[in-house]
């Protein structure tokens, strides 16, 4: 059949119609096709699978079977049939406009890490194979903590708890996730993300020592994350903690500016807090913070 051919291994524009989901991302994300199966029955139906680009909890497999009602030189149209409902699915190839109309966080996301791959050469793949990766494994991006032990810093007797808010949206949490990995002598954290059903945790490495210094959990909250409080390792010999306040503002400056690529402002900015003198809040937030519980 002429018109839009569904390839194994590219990108393309995903959009769901007819169902109503709690994170409205669901309903249009870049998906990466892994397989793409005619069931041959004479009817349009073929099965999908592939990487869906945005959930709740991140990149994730999917599978759907669709009927293919429409099929044009840069769009095909199906109901997609479930147990108890059905949608109308289109399916489109990627472009930096589509993702600008339909994914703006994510569009702005991909510009702002990854520059260089969108623009006036309008790659096929819309910067999306620099952002997510080249293949199927790179994209779900499971954190390489599988084979590492999880740190538990709230099960230390030595650990400290204390204040250190911070909430996310959903590109932002997704980035997050990731996890980084050091790739040079000079930059000195590794970190690591754990998950859970309700959430889970961010740690934080030595690159050098391998030690943990941080461990941040966090829960899924209105399709991003949220943040309440942290662990610091207060073993002597592996990291030498200041007071609850530095500790706060370190461990997000680090994981703003390692996991995010951008500079943590600070809670008690000046910028945040138009009617103090920075000498005020700062004063103030050691005040609230000056202690671990």
């Amino acid at each position: 059949m002429a018109g839009l051919t569904l390839a194994p291994r590219t990108w393309f524009g995903w959009m769901v119609f007819g169902i109503e989901t709690r994170w409205s991302p669901w309903n249009a994300s870049p998906v990466f096709l892994t397989k793409v199966h005619p069931l041959k029955t004479g009817e349009g139906r073929l099965v999908i699978e592939g990487i869906m680009a945005l959930g709740e909890k991140g990149p994730h497999r999917f599978n759907a079977e669709i009927t293919v009602q429409h099929r044009g030189d840069d769009i095909i149209v199906g109901q997609w049939l479930e147990n108890t409902w059905q949608a109308t699915a289109t399916i489109v190839p990627i472009s930096p406009d589509w993702l600008d109309q339909h994914c703006p966080a994510l569009s702005l996301a991909i510009k702002r890490c990854a520059p260089g791959s969108v623009g006036s050469d309008q790659r096929e793949d819309a910067g999306l194979e620099v952002y997510f990766g080249a293949n199927e494994f790179q994209i779900i991006a499971k954190p390489e903590t599988s084979s590492r032990v999880h740190p538990n810093l709230d099960q230390r007797p030595t650990s400290r708890k204390f204040v250190c808010e911070a909430s996310y949206g959903s590109i932002d949490s997704q980035l997050i996730q990731r996890g980084y990995s050091a790739s040079e002598m000079e930059q000195k954290w590794n970190i690591d993300v754990f998950l859970n059903e309700e959430g889970g945790s961010v740690v934080f490495r030595r690159s050098w020592t391998g030690f943990t210094v941080y461990e941040w959990p966090f829960v899924h909250l209105n399709g991003g994350i949220e943040f309440k409080h942290a662990w610091l390792n207060a073993e002597p010999d592996q990291y030498q903690f200041g007071t609850p306040w530095e500790e706060s503002e370190r461990l997000l400056e680090v994981a703003e500016g390692l996991l995010l690529g951008r500079q943590h402002s600070g809670r008690w900015s000046v910028s945040n807090h138009k009617n103090s003198t920075k000498k005020q809040i700062e004063m103030a937030w050691r005040r609230e913070q000056n202690y671990f519980f």
